[in-house]
């Protein structure tokens, strides 16, 4: 293929973990935003390189089982959702398909825990401030830096959108520029954290005042990495992985999906009922999500995270359900690991989307009998476990969860026993 504008028909045969349609024109791979396996395509070449193709679609010439007019008026223009534009059967097709792939098996369970929409607890929005006064707040367009303004997100929870509604009518006149705004929703109430790379004026401080006598329970404000409480709490209640009130940070990590979440406890503690471990290490263990779904398992747990209003929030769940044996550390994973984990039976680790090599390295090189790794990004995960592989670790166990529906980005728990 020559030149950008080159028009050909393609045929899509399946999805890419980015999300897009994967084709293949005279051996070369071309990705397609927005087509669904089976799609018959005529598409524009917008990007060619020596391996591989980017292509816009000019014309649906036949669609593939599964295509469908996506439910929100925003898809095309927001980057937020991938796959809106297939029903929710197609996307569980091609997410175990895709973990399979990266796990290099030839099945893995995969199941969806609650609805398709209307899941999302927690979502990340880009907000600015005009010199008229209006707000706009949204995501980006895909590949772009530019703001897509939206009024609702069927995706997120009802009370995340009243919260858009409030922060868009009360901000608005406050300040001008752009920042980034985390909304949350748990039993407790609403959360709003904003995020701002430089000083704000009084007028925003104002308006943050009217946000709290609006209803919206917790406020932050982080200003170039200085955290500020607003509100009178900076803590939200949602539900642990074990199903009881877990208090965590406004600010800091809370799965998407409660349902989710919850399948994700229950797996767990499936799987660790058929074992016996004597000790645990968790890392990256946040405010004890998954803490509380280990610990009434074994004798000992010894659980790492590097925040410390997480790790402080982590005591207190621990203590208000009454679990006995768990030592909490405030620091770095790899550290911790190193000074306290090499010889607990179990380690389970739930690391960023980008992994940890380094972390995989040195419990591969530890005497452990197991290891649990929760990831949410299969690329990193499939890397890791082949460092994981070097110290004798197999994997015996492999979930995927539909923590994200509408994307193509997903949850997955695996299992690794040392000469299984």
């Amino acid at each position: 293929m020559s030149g950008s504008k080159k028009i050909i028909e393609l045929g899509i045969q399946e999805l890419a973990l980015s999300g897009d349609g994967v084709g293949r024109y005279e051996s070369k791979v071309c990705f397609v935003p927005f087509s669904v396996p089976g799609d018959r395509l005529r598409v524009r070449v917008t990007r060619d390189r020596k391996n591989f193709s980017r292509c816009r679609i000019i014309e649906i010439i036949e669609p593939g089982r599964g295509r469908r007019d996506p439910p929100c008026r925003y898809f095309y223009k927001c980057g937020g959702c991938a796959w809106q534009h297939m029903d929710e059967e197609v996307q569980l097709y091609a997410k175990a398909g895709i973990l399979s792939g990266s796990l290099g098996i030839d099945a893995v369970d995969f199941t969806r825990s609650g609805p398709a929409f209307d899941y999302r607890q927690t979502a990340r929005f880009n907000l600015s401030g005009s010199e008229d006064g209006s707000i706009m707040i949204g995501s980006r367009k895909p590949r772009s830096h530019e703001t897509v303004d939206i009024v609702s997100c069927p995706v997120v929870k009802p009370e995340i959108n009243s919260g858009l509604e409030v922060v868009r009518k009360l901000l608005a006149g406050a300040f001008t520029g752009e920042m980034e705004l985390v909304l949350s929703s748990g039993s407790s109430g609403t959360a709003a954290v904003f995020y701002s790379t430089r000083a704000l004026g009084p007028e925003f401080y104002r308006a943050m005042e009217r946000l709290a006598s609006a209803g919206i329970k917790s406020i932050i404000l982080n200003v170039d990495d200085h955290r500020s409480v607003i509100s009178r709490t900076g803590r939200l209640i949602v539900a642990g992985s074990d199903g009881h009130d877990l208090s965590v940070p406004a600010d800091g990590f809370m799965q998407a999906c409660r349902d989710t979440n919850l399948e994700i406890g229950s797996t767990m503690r499936e799987w660790l009922e058929e074992h016996d471990f004597s000790g645990a290490m968790e890392l990256y263990a946040g405010s004890a999500n998954l803490t509380v779904s280990i610990a009434p398992f074994v004798k000992k747990t010894i659980t790492a995270e590097l925040d410390t209003h997480a790790a402080k929030a982590a005591r207190e769940n621990i203590d208000s359900r009454k679990i006995r044996g768990v030592t909490i550390y405030g620091m770095d994973a790899l550290k911790a690991y190193v000074s306290y984990g090499r010889k607990t039976d179990l380690v389970v680790l739930d690391p960023p989307r980008d992994g940890n090599r380094d972390l995989a390295r040195a419990i591969s090189e530890g005497n452990h009998r197991a290891v649990v790794y929760v990831s949410c990004n299969p690329a990193t995960l499939a890397r890791d476990l082949k460092c994981l592989e070097t110290g004798g670790y197999s994997m015996v166990r492999a979930r995927g969860f539909d923590m994200f529906s509408q994307t193509a980005h997903m949850e997955a728990m695996v299992l690794l026993v040392r000469g299984g």
